[in-house]
């Protein structure tokens, strides 16, 4: 290979020989430096230019051998493994000992709920700060931004120890924010570290990544044991629960200053690091360069990038993700389902057992061995998991811990418990090491710098998401024992929801990305149509279970709700869309009727409720005319728009001109009219006429309405109707008040979608409807205490006033743009209704 590769680049044999025996005199690294670039010179390059330099410099590197490389590939890789493991350990050192003092914790906040707060706390700001510096990976010095995570990480861990002394370890609410302040410091801090020491081992040898990991789970077992000594320790003394928890804060203090030392001044000066940061250099990295200069290299640009720009070009952080979405979809879901029960679950809802206080720290203790051991074993070749399917498979089907933690913690003791708690911790710590140790291969050292960050970012998006789940345990935890008799438990105004959702927005999402190629005409006939039959499921259901309660009714309730959001994704899209290039009275007119829908089903709901209200099973058949006159209801506007609306002028008109001005989406409606496009000649006359922006370039364009859109819904259905219907309390209307308060919201919502009408009302600022949107929010503070010490006419006017600002903010941004803005809308729906389990959370305090 080495000859072929001199003939390729006319050297003579001479020419090796004497810059070999050079090498070989040679005893100083500089002297060997100076005379490789010498080298360097005398090459010309023809045809063959990056494998064939390659090439001879591997030969060179062979001649003097004998005297030591300059960049050895195996030297100091030991010690490099050590080092990265205690680094690993000291990014989560300092955040796991917060945790791992829950029970101290515990003891002075007992009402606060410590341990899933702290870790709420922690996440937005490791989240938040790893993807800002994920965006910018490409041009960040990777050994400033370390340095500065590992110094915030001990100022953190010296912050509690004063913390602690300042307040004399009393309880109360500016401690507990204090608490919290440092934990959002340690975020800070893990945004920095994590992501940039992941990204810098990437382009590294595999063995460096698994120990940095590996001391990542270690750092749990490590903290577990000195909390297990420092509590046994001090168990019998006055105080001894502080004096525990102070002595385990200064030992993670010293060690969290021992990785700043670590990392400062011995880890870059590794020839083996040398030489992979050299390598990742050449092949375009700007983020090792302080790194370089630390280990006394001086980076000089790769002599070849204007001859072959090729060798130092990089995918895009995009592409990267495109091209490893599994892995991202992975690590997402490995933590979003580990965090959802550690610690949280681990530590306040597995009940009481025969280990008492002990209980909860060997759980966490079990977890963290198990993690680490987990993370060794893909060091054993035949043990590791390569196949990208097999490892997504295995990730989902890990899923199936949710229900075995629940039924184990209600049912089961404590061994059964112990072990869930091990598996879990093994199988988080393989799969992580499985895939972070595979994705980078293949990749040039840029590129593996990005796709790590890219990683550690889906691994934070998950720990973040997995935080906020673990919440549900509290309202899993406050069902009563008998659930399954008590239909009430079921809380079916949220349930159905929670059920209409995902589909609706799933399917929107899809149907958006692929707009310009659907049929809007068929694809709105399908929902209308999936409208009837789902409203005469509903009624079938009822006479077929004899207006039973139970589980199977329920869930059959549910699957009719999703049919619903199935049928909603079809048609609210596609109307929006088709609307938004007619005149805008169209659209507001759309609008309007989405909130007269909510007016009129309350009207007659009231009606029925009323007119049944005293005769024999007057709540079901009451129910069952409503369906009956809701079924005949989508029957006629599926009937309206198949026959009527394609038909008249106006509409024939709009479609025709967006006909000529590219849209394919309309064919079948003009056809319907009785009219034919000629779209295709017209394209071949003239191509550009039928040029448009892209979905991308229209969202980008609008992303502020977007944002409002979101916004305008995630607050509205936190509120609407799960809140008003279950939580506000008892009052002199008894049954009727959570009717009234839904028509109420239903008439203002539909009074604020005509005030857009008078020119002088419209608000037309961008920044004004922003500022608007986010004014709303002071809505939550205000039903909360209207529900907990207001009367009803107070609540009445909010609910009034919420469906108002609803209707009145929708309507301008609406006439922007058509699907994208109902993607938002419904994301921000789907949000609300998530967010919306929180009021009974906040019910229980």
């Amino acid at each position: 290979m080495a000859m072929r590769s001199l003939v390729a680049l006319r050297i003579s044999i001479g020419d090796v020989l004497f810059y070999t025996s050079q090498l070989q005199q040679s005893h100083e690294v500089g002297n060997r430096r100076a005379i490789i670039n010498n080298f360097r010179h005398v090459i010309v390059i023809q045809s063959v230019g990056v494998d064939a330099l390659m090439a001879i410099l591997v030969t060179i590197n062979m001649a003097y051998s004998k005297e030591g490389q300059i960049l050895d590939t195996n030297k100091g890789k030991y010690w490099g493994i050590f080092i990265c493991w205690l680094l690993g350990n000291g990014c989560l050192f300092g955040f796991n000992s917060m945790l791992t003092i829950e029970d101290y914790y515990t003891y002075l906040f007992p009402k606060y709920h410590p341990t899933r707060l702290v870790t709420l706390t922690y996440q937005p700001f490791v989240l938040s700060t790893t993807a800002i510096f994920t965006y910018h990976e490409a041009k960040v010095n990777t050994r400033l931004r370390n340095l500065a995570g590992y110094t915030l990480f001990f100022l953190s861990s010296f912050a509690a120890i004063i913390l602690d002394v300042a307040t004399s370890g009393r309880g109360g609410v500016a401690p507990f924010v204090g608490v919290c302040v440092i934990a959002a410091a340690f975020g800070i801090a893990d945004g920095h570290v994590q992501g940039g020491m992941n990204g810098d081992l990437s382009l590294m040898c595999p063995e460096f990544i698994q120990s940095f990991f590996a001391g990542l789970a270690a750092s749990g077992m490590i903290t577990s044991a000195l909390r297990f000594i420092t509590k046994a320790a001090f168990e019998n003394s006055r105080d001894g629960l502080r004096k525990g928890a102070m002595l385990f804060s200064s030992i993670s203090c010293f060690f969290e200053l021992l990785c700043v030392l670590l990392y400062a001044f011995v880890f870059p000066k590794l020839p083996i690091v040398k030489f992979y940061r050299s390598k990742a250099a050449s092949e375009g990295s700007l983020t090792v360069t302080a790194d370089l200069a630390a280990g006394g290299i001086q980076n000089r640009p790769n002599p070849l990038s204007e001859e072959d720009p090729s060798c130092v070009e990089r995918l895009s952080t995009k592409q990267l993700l495109l091209q490893n979405t599994d892995y991202a979809l992975d690590l997402f879901l490995i933590y979003i389902l580990t965090l959802s029960i550690f610690p949280g679950f681990l530590a306040e809802d597995t009940g009481s057992h025969s280990l008492g206080t002990w209980y909860a720290l060997v759980l966490i203790a079990s977890y963290n061995v198990w993690d680490l051991i987990g993370r060794y074993i893909p060091l054993i070749k035949h043990a590791k998991l390569r196949s990208r399917k097999g490892l997504l498979i295995a990730v989902t089907s890990r899923f199936l811990l949710i229900p075995a933690f629940y039924y184990t913690a209600k049912y089961s003791d404590q061994g059964w418990m112990i072990m869930l708690t091990s598996f879990l911790g093994l199988s988080n710590g393989y799969l992580t090491v499985c895939i972070l140790t595979e994705a980078p291969k293949g990749y040039k050292g840029p590129e593996q710098n990005a796709l790590g960050n890219l990683h550690v970012l889906s691994l934070l998006g998950g720990i973040f998401c997995g935080a906020i789940l673990d919440w549900l345990w509290l309202i899993v935890r406050a069902y009563p024992r008998n659930f399954l008799e008590k239909a009430q438990t079921y809380h079916p105004t949220r349930i159905l929801t929670l059920a209409y959702q995902p589909f609706a927005f799933g399917i929107t999402c899809i149907l958006t990305y692929h707009e310009a190629k659907l049929n809007t005409r068929k694809r709105n006939l399908i929902g209308f149509a999936l409208f009837l039959i789902s409203s005469f499921a509903l009624i079938m259901l009822d006479i077929g279970t004899k207006g039973r309660g139970g589980l199977g009714p329920f869930i059959g309730v549910c699957i009719i709700s999703a049919l619903f959001g199935t049928a909603d994704a079809s048609v609210q899209g596609g109307l929006v869309g088709d609307l938004s290039f007619m005149c805008p009275e169209f659209i507001q007119s759309f609008l309007a009727g989405l909130a007269a829908s909510g007016v009129l089903t309350s009207a007659l709901r009231l009606i029925t409720k009323a007119a049944f209200e005293n005769s024999k099973n007057g709540l079901r058949n009451g129910a069952i005319l409503f369906f009956s006159i809701t079924c005949f209801f989508e029957l006629v506007c599926l009937l309206l728009y198949a026959y009527v609306f394609p038909k008249l002028p106006i509409v024939k008109y709009y479609r025709s001109k967006a006909a000529a001005e590219g849209s394919k989406t309309v064919a079948s409606d003009l056809a319907a009219a009785g009219l034919d496009t000629d779209q295709h000649i017209q394209a071949e006359e003239d191509p550009k006429k039928f040029d448009r922006l892209s979905t991308k370039q229209l969202l980008m364009q609008n992303i502020d309405y977007a944002f409002d859109i979101f916004l305008i819904y995630v607050l509205t259905l936190s509120i609407f109707p799960g809140f008003l219907s279950e939580d506000t309390g008892s009052h002199s209307l008894g049954t009727w008040y959570a009717l009234t308060l839904i028509s109420m919201y239903n008439v203002w919502d539909l009074i604020g979608r005509y005030l857009p009408l008078i020119k002088c009302l419209k608000l037309t600022s961008r920044k004004g409807l922003t500022c608007a949107i986010l004014a709303r929010f002071l809505f939550i503070p205000a039903f909360y205490f209207t529900a907990k010490y207001g009367d009803q006419g107070y609540m009445i006017f909010l609910t009034s006033f919420l469906g108002l600002t609803n209707g009145f903010l929708t309507g301008p941004e609406q006439n922007a743009l058509g699907n994208v803005l109902v993607v938002c809308l419904l994301a921000g729906i789907f949000s609300g209704v998530v967010l919306d389990w929180l009021w009974l959370i906040g019910k229980g305090w």
